[in-house]
């Protein structure tokens, strides 16, 4: 787990080295722990034929070793299908264990690991290496080319350490930050790097560095199935997950968030079910009418009998923790439910627990997201036969005076929208917004950015599904936006930062595969979201989180910073002033954004928070 060391730097675990060659600025030691720094500089490491690798240890499970010339690290929690590898690693350790998988089968050795990992294994002999991360992205990896060298790293920090690599700031990333408050795959925040996406592997040898998919998720697009026939399914697969998840831990040491969703309601009470004594639940609350939603943990602590915790999150929380937030965080990050997610964390830490189960990934795995719904919707528009569209289309968009009738509006507004295609339709918005402030970054930074490319990328992953349902495909979409980019990095590195492992039932293999089976028109029926899984549950959860609607840990941003009263006002204004100095961004954005805030334009508040984190991170990483 991570902690702060007495330097004051965040202990990051995971791995990081290089392959092809000698850093020519300074000695190839110095070089490994200027990069092994970035990580906390706790850990093991090695050096051998033009090689490095260092791993810094998150969990029990992690291991490194170096045998005939075979070098091998792995961090996280892998699970060994094959059963002499499974012995091996339980008798010598994962690093081990690491090198006889490379032996046995090259670099198609992620086939036979499942569960959260990211390994790294170099051939010395032959200047080959594969590194890898596991199916859901839940272990990050980045890597960039220096020179003969391939270097890569779990954080930016670790891998512009590099002296072939360095930190130059990457325009697009920047821009691609406006596009999602963060920066998604495979772009990073610099411009010599890129990021391995969920089930990605980077082989090195025999020519240029090659990447690829290892695995793909095995949607079912099938119409058979009923919510009474799949259902123990679903309980097996949960009580397969939490059981292996908790299998080898301290009962007394182990507990869960608990937001009082579905998601986090399920893993809990599955969880409590493997437990003697009350298993031990932690929520987050708020003052603030409207945001607090401890009243249904509470509803769900009471229906399993869970020992629950509760923290209520203050503004000044949110002044006291930002500056580590930022260090912990490699690239620009504004997602402000990441302040609750640590203080959640730190909770359970405070009351003696190492590993807390996360609910993440149910609603992406059961089309649970509000957008499902509406993109369904607009997809409703091709069921009606071409030649009718056909001939209703210009005679709605040429009536004359049409836009007189509120009907008509938006029958064209519907329409309009539909015939987007996906996946720009999901974010059509977004790039309106954006479409108000051209340039988003300083004249000279915008010259280098492809406007397309967010989409372009979106594109690339809606369609690698072999399903062509609407709802498969948009579940591929959750995977790498929603959850490796976003919530994932979010939970893993607040966990991180608090002190903390964490797991994540949904995400094992076992329980994906089982979704992936689920009829779409289970999943989703009509416009009823979540449709399989809230009958599955129903019965299981108490009926007040059955009828919620979805909420999670987020922070009262809006009338926390629409006040622009107290600490943390001033804290987020001085940051925004601060940014204005770099000449990154184009002032005009800055100044609007500005002056929407200060009228107390709420639906802005966001685009403050965002300026802000991006001064935080400057100061921090570059």
């Amino acid at each position: 787990m991570a902690t702060t060391n007495s330097d004051g730097k965040i202990h990051i675990p995971g791995l990081c080295g290089w392959v092809g060659g000698d850093p020519a600025d300074m000695p190839p030691g110095d070089a490994l722990s200027a990069m092994a720094a970035d990580l906390g500089g706790r850990g093991e490491q090695v050096l051998e034929g033009g090689a490095a690798l260092f791993l810094s240890p998150g969990t029990p499970w992690a291991g490194l070793a170096a045998e005939d010339g075979i070098l091998a690290a792995i961090d996280g929690y892998p699970r060994w299908m094959d059963p002499d590898l499974a012995a091996l690693a339980a008798a010598r350790g994962s690093g081990p264990a690491l090198i006889e998988a490379y032996r046995r089968h090259g670099k198609d050795l992620v086939q036979g690991i499942h569960g959260a990992f990211v390994l790294a294994v170099i051939d010395t002999r032959e200047a080959r290496a594969v590194v890898a991360i596991d199916r859901m992205g839940i272990h990050p990896l980045c890597h960039a080319q220096a020179g003969a060298a391939t270097v890569f790293g779990s954080t930016t920090g670790a891998v512009g350490a590099h002296p072939g690599v360095g930190r130059a700031v990457s325009a697009q990333g920047l821009y691609d930050y406006f596009f999602f408050y963060r920066v998604p795959g495979p772009e990073t925040a610099f411009k010599a790097q890129k990021k391995l996406l969920p089930a990605q592997r980077l082989a090195v040898g025999g020519g240029a560095p090659g990447i690829d998919f290892y695995w793909q998720v095995p949607f079912e697009d099938t119409k058979s199935g009923t919510v009474e026939s799949l259902r123990p399914g679903l309980f097996a697969a949960m009580r397969d997950s939490v059981g292996r998840a908790v299998a080898d831990e301290d009962h007394a040491k182990t507990g869960a968030f608990l937001s009082g969703g579905l998601d986090s309601s399920t893993v809990a009470g599955v969880y409590n079910e493997h437990t003697k004594d009350p298993a031990k639940a932690f929520t987050i609350g708020f003052d603030e009418e409207g945001y607090d939603e401890s009243d249904y943990a509470r509803a769900a602590a009471s229906h399993f009998g869970l020992e629950h915790h509760i923290y209520k999150v203050t503004p000044q929380d949110v002044v006291d923790v930002l500056p580590r937030m930022a260090q912990a965080f490699d690239e620009p990050f504004g997602n402000a439910s990441a302040v609750p997610v640590y203080y959640c964390a730190k909770l359970a830490v405070d009351n003696g627990i190492d590993l807390l189960l996360a609910g993440d990934g149910g609603d992406e795995l059961f089309a649970g997201n509000d957008v499902y719904r509406w993109m369904n919707l607009f997809q409703q528009y091709y069921r009606v036969p071409g030649p009718l569209r056909s001939a209703l289309e210009p005679l709605l968009f040429n009536l004359p005076g049409g836009d007189r009738f509120p009907l008509t509006r938006k029958a064209k507004g519907y329409i309009s929208r539909a015939k987007v295609p996906m996946p720009e339709r999901m974010f059509s918005t977004i790039r309106a917004v954006l479409a108000e402030h051209r340039p988003i970054l300083h004249p000279d930074l915008m010259a280098q950015v492809d406007l397309d490319q967010p989409i372009n990328v979106l594109r690339d992953v809606y369609e690698r599904p072999q399903s062509t349902h609407i709802v498969h495909r948009m579940h591929q979409l959750d995977q790498q936006v929603i959850l490796a980019d976003n919530d994932l990095r979010k939970v893993k590195r607040m966990c991180e930062l608090a002190g903390v492992r964490v797991r994540f039932p949904f995400l094992d293999e076992v329980v994906v595969d089982y979704a992936a089976k689920v009829p779409p028109g289970l999943l989703l029926k009509g416009m009823k979201l979540r449709h399989f899984f809230r009958q599955a549950v129903n019965g299981y959860l108490p009926d007040v989180i059955l009828a919620k609607r979805k909420h999670g840990f987020g922070l009262p941003i809006d009338p926390w910073m629409a006040a622009n009263q107290g600490a943390l006002g001033d804290f987020v204004l001085d940051c925004v002033e601060n940014l204005k100095g770099r000449g990154v961004l184009a002032p005009e954005l800055i100044e609007d954004s500005l002056r929407r805030h200060k009228e107390g334009n709420e639906l802005y508040a966001g685009g403050i928070w965002d300026l802000m984190t991006l001064e935080l991170w400057f100061r921090y990483h570059t």
